[in-house]
């Protein structure tokens, strides 16, 4: 089984401070927890240029810029931002394991993969993902009776650790999302004030993503299911799988298991913020990562840059 990170550098926003140590920290972090499962990072020819100025790709096993010599930039819309994931994940062939290039995983993955299909980091309510009858779609997806019940009978998966054991699985997976994804607009039908309330701002995406892959499982049924971190994330908080538990107990296993930037990198200009003032505080204070790993040489004068940049 390989492990992957997959990412396209936007070059009106390419990845700042945030998420550049973070990945830093994840490659580093990865050839500890999970020495038995390469990493190899999946992006695009500009955007090696891109990583290789920071150091970064020596980090991987392997770096993959061949994957998206055929993607339909032109079919898909910025509202499903992460389809170059799924774009990657048609390419893989199973056993594998995609993470998020923001994210630091302190669990082994073949362990925690043994004995499931589909592997995910943690549930969320469905409560601001909205509508998926309300998203604009490609006319080549059709709403069916088994498609809507499947989704009302699930929870979102998140995606920022997701790993897939069955082919066939995958490729229902994928081969279904980009049914709908591509050639449409991913708009909300119909929006309101009162709407606005209740969508999240990435509700096209994480609709088709997240809760897609547990309404798909759902519907297969034979697919088993495991949560890499037993806990629900709701619009306020996270809770363990007994909802009626405190959720300090839910933040405890996530701090175990992970080190996500979550929404922080929207904040890297906003220095006065709460999410930057922690993130700030959390990323400078794991320098030792790096200083501490046969990497340092490599990476110190860029660490030192960026963090230099954050004070």
């Amino acid at each position: 089984m390989n492990s992957y990170h997959v990412f396209l550098v936007n070059e009106n926003r390419p990845p700042g401070s945030f998420e550049l140590l973070v990945q830093m920290y994840s490659c580093i972090v990865h050839k500890t927890h999970n020495a038995d499962t390469p990493l190899y990072l999946i992006t695009d020819k500009k955007s090696k240029e891109f990583y290789d100025s920071w150091n970064i790709t020596p980090l991987y096993d392997g770096v993959i810029t061949d994957y998206f010599d055929d993607y339909p930039y032109d079919k898909v819309s910025p509202n499903f931002w992460a389809s170059p994931k799924i774009w990657a994940m048609s390419k893989l062939k199973t056993p594998f394991v995609v993470y998020d290039t923001d994210l630091v995983l302190y669990k082994n993955l073949k362990k925690e993969s043994v004995g499931c299909d589909l592997l995910y980091l943690h549930r969320e309510s469905p409560t601001t993902y909205g509508n998926p009858l309300d998203i604009e779609h490609s006319d080549n997806w059709k709403w069916d009776k088994k498609r809507i019940i499947s989704f009302k009978d699930s929870f979102p998966m998140n995606c920022a650790v997701v790993g897939i054991f069955d082919e066939k699985f995958k490729t229902e997976y994928v081969t279904q999302y980009f049914e709908f994804v591509l050639g449409a607009s991913g708009e909300v039908k119909n929006m309101t004030k009162e709407k606005e309330l209740l969508y999240a701002e990435s509700s096209p995406q994480i609709i088709m993503e997240q809760w897609f892959l547990a309404a798909l499982s759902k519907q297969l049924k034979k697919i088993k299911t495991k949560a890499l971190v037993p806990v629900v994330y709701t619009n306020q908080s996270f809770y363990t799988f007994d909802l009626d538990s405190e959720s300090e107990d839910a933040h405890k296993l996530l701090n175990q298991s992970i080190y996500h930037l979550w929404g922080a990198k929207k904040f890297e200009n906003d220095p006065k913020s709460k999410m930057y003032i922690k993130s700030k505080m959390d990323i400078v204070n794991a320098l030792p990562i790096i200083t501490s790993s046969p990497y340092n040489r490599l990476l110190i004068d860029k660490a030192s840059y960026l963090i230099s940049k954050l004070l």
